[in-house]
């Protein structure tokens, strides 16, 4: 199996040294055991193609942390087997890592990076696009958190990640972002409620497109009470995207300012958690040229029946689009629904846990500019153990 090739990979995890050394080392083993059968293994409107996949998934963890630092590393592998078609057998991995340092009692520097390799042969980003591809994805980030006074407080932050795919029909897209952020606390007189600033520079880079977005919101969050959180911001943005020209050796360029905005709120207790998410911005198009308005919201819903036994339901709407030469060579409209509900049932309690879950997820994608559908249907039971220790 390819699963043996991939051992070196958690050899290494197992053996490198603890990312920090001030505090206690918690070594996490996993397992999981996955079998579903979905309908539609391309993620293709017409010619759908069935099947039986079973996924095996061993990965290790490590976090140790202190007053002044934490840190954290796991990866693991996925080998995937079709039953059918078992020339998409594929092999993927994982890697993330965090960090942060207190250099003073008011500055905190943090970073984050993570890799995945994706070993379906479709998969859905997180813009809710539909790739027919397995994916190689990798993002990096640094920060700092300045606390300025007693109510307010600053953060900077620095990202890069980049898409690539194995299919040649997507582009392989470069993502660059920064991030300036500042909070005030306005609890003496408004108790509970936070204002957020946030100014953003992006760019969404492939072979044959860059857009640069600059954007600014203002928002507060609140806690409605011990059981409710509500934030809401809004304000603009101001878009330069540059383009190859569709059979045309070509460049062509576009200005194009908009609005964006995010309203949630959320409701959590010992059994019950609810959330409702509305949101419209800037997203990047991967895997094709240049960028694309994205507008939609999500809905969860959770409950622990029992002490072991958790439910969950969820639900979503997608709307990604973009004019003829806007922002991309290409226009987009593309409507995504996404229906999911599961069950878990936890047998053990840390530090040995060994958990079996089941789920249903429904997608569909309307490509209103060519007049079909994506219908996809997934049934799963997984079978999740891990273990926690300490050194």
């Amino acid at each position: 199996m390819q699963l043996l090739r991939a051992l070196p990979v958690l050899i290494v995890l197992c053996c490198c040294p603890a990312p920090l050394h001030a505090g206690q080392l918690i070594v996490t083993p996993s397992l999981a055991l996955r079998q579903e059968y979905n309908d539609n293994i391309y993620s293709v409107a017409s010619g759908r193609r069935g099947d039986f996949l079973t996924t095996v998934s061993p990965a290790l963890a490590l976090s140790e942390g202190s007053e002044v630092a934490t840190g954290s590393l796991a990866g693991g592998v996925n080998e995937l087997l079709y039953l059918r078609n078992s020339g998409n057998d594929g092999l993927g991995y994982f890697v993330r890592g965090s960090g942060r340092y207190t250099l003073t009692p008011r500055l905190d520097l943090s970073t984050d990076l993570g890799g995945t390799r994706d070993s379906s042969a479709s998969s859905i980003a997180s813009n809710s696009q539909v790739t027919s591809s397995r994916t190689l994805h990798q993002d990096y980030r640094v920060g700092e958190r300045y606390q300025a006074s007693e109510l307010l407080s600053s953060s900077l932050s620095l990202g890069f990640g980049r898409d690539d795919y194995d299919n040649p029909v997507y582009l392989g897209t470069r993502h660059y972002l920064g991030s300036v952020e500042a909070d005030y606390d306005l609890g003496r007189r408004f108790p509970g409620l936070t204002l957020v600033q946030v100014l953003s520079a992006s760019r969404d880079a492939t072979n044959l497109s860059r857009v640069d977005n600059l954007g600014a919101t203002i928002g507060v969050t609140k806690n409605l009470s011990e059981l409710w959180h509500f934030s809401l911001n809004a304000g603009g943005r101001y878009t330069h995207s540059r383009f190859q020209v569709a059979g045309s050796p070509l460049w062509a360029s576009h200005d194009q300012g908009g609005a964006v905005g995010n309203l949630s709120l959320g409701y959590a207790d010992a059994r019950y958690s609810a959330s409702v998410t509305v949101s419209h911005d800037l997203s990047s198009a991967s895997g094709r040229s240049g960028a694309m308005q994205r507008t939609g919201g999500s809905l969860s819903l959770g409950d622990r029946f029992t002490g072991r036994l958790i439910g969950s339901l969820g639900a979503g709407y997608t709307w990604n689009r973009s004019g003829q030469d806007q922002l991309g060579s290409g226009a987009i409209d593309e409507r995504y629904r996404n229906l999911a509900g599961s069950l878990r049932y936890e047998f053990f309690d840390a530090p040995s846990d060994l958990a079996l879950e089941l789920s249903y997820t429904y997608n569909n994608t309307d490509y209103r500019l060519f007049g079909v559908q994506m219908n996809q249907n997934i049934a799963m039971v997984r079978l999740i153990w891990q273990h926690a220790s300490t050194r």
